[in-house]
Formats: structure tokens, C-alpha cells, sequence
């Protein structure tokens, strides 16, 4: 019987955000068991970002939780991984008139 493949241990990731991308082009490599804050902290350090807070890291439409490794949050190899701030909550409002 032949063994399970295992997993990459490195997966290939870019970190794009309106400041610039991190690697500036291409995929850096990460070990899968990286938690993607420490990803998105070198990140941050790169671009020279001073306050991420509430910034949200997305693949696709899926929001990733970077308490998670790579591979927890299933990033595939060679991923964009859109970071920014969260899109502020929509609604209705009410118009006062003039």
C-alpha cells in the first residue's frame, strides 16, 4: 500500500493591499504552518503600514482568520491574499432635510 502524499510545506502567497504588494511582485514562500498574522505582520513591516486594525485578509470572497495557519485557512500555493481595511457596514439612513 503506498502512503498519503503529504501536503506542500511551503505555500507561494502574495499579500496585496492598496499600499503595495507583498512580495512587490511574484509569491513569496512561507512554510504552510505559518499563521497568516505573522505573514500579514511582514507584510505591514514592508509596505511601512503604521495601523492595520480591523483590516480583514481575504482569498476570493472568503474572509481568512489569521489566528490560522496557511494551511488552516486553506490558502492554496500561489495565492493573492487581498488584506485592507473591512468594508464599512452599509444600511439604511435617513435624509434630514435642508
Amino acid at each position: 500500500m503506498m502512503p498519503e502524499p503529504q501536503a506542500s510545506s511551503r505555500v507561494g502567497a502574495q499579500i496585496v493591499t492598496t499600499s503595495g504588494n507583498f512580495p512587490d511582485s511574484g509569491f513569496g514562500e512561507f512554510s504552510s504552518r505559518e499563521k497568516l498574522r505573522a505573514v500579514l505582520k511582514d507584510a505591514a513591516g514592508h509596505l511601512k503600514l503604521h495601523n492595520t486594525d480591523g483590516w480583514v485578509a481575504r482569498l476570493g470572497n472568503r474572509q481568512l482568520n489569521p489566528d490560522l495557519s496557511l494551511a488552516e485557512n486553506r490558502v492554496p500555493n500561489d495565492s493573492r491574499i487581498f488584506w485592507g481595511p473591512a468594508e464599512p457596514g452599509g444600511g439604511a439612513f435617513e435624509c434630514i432635510p435642508n
